[in-house]
């Protein structure tokens, strides 16, 4: 799913929870911000240099100048934040830090959304 997909999910979610603006904002950051563990393997695998193609990369999923039928397709990087680890520790914090618990709550949502796009795209393939 793009970075694009998750933030209108994200300000989608969070106009219908019950979220003071701040709250708000901790929970699309939250539900966005995790992709940050894309770019260090995007600029390891695919060289990526340029700040606007790791825009575009981050906003499409594709890269500028990557061909359809190039051998490095499908683009998937390694993201080291997308864990199980990584949930159930953000779950730990949340219950622990009533603070935290937006930006836990919109991480989870991300990974709600990352496990149906998968989902969909098994059934699709």
């Amino acid at each position: 799913m793009r970075t694009a997909d998750h933030a209108a999910a994200g300000f989608i979610a969070a106009s219908l929870l019950p979220f003071t603006r701040q709250e708000s904002v901790e929970f699309v950051a939250g539900s966005v911000f995790i992709d940050l563990d894309h770019y260090p393997g995007a600029i390891k695998k695919y060289g990526i240099r340029n700040p606007i193609d790791g825009c575009v990369f981050a906003l499409t999923g594709n890269l500028p100048g990557l061909a359809a039928d190039d051998p490095r397709r499908p683009i998937e990087v390694d993201r080291p934040l997308h864990r199980i680890e990584t949930a159930i520790g953000l779950g730990l914090v949340a219950l622990l830090i009533r603070r935290a618990r937006p930006a836990a709550l919109g991480v989870l949502l991300h990974f709600a959304l990352d496990v149906l796009d998968i989902v969909t795209d098994r059934r699709t393939a």
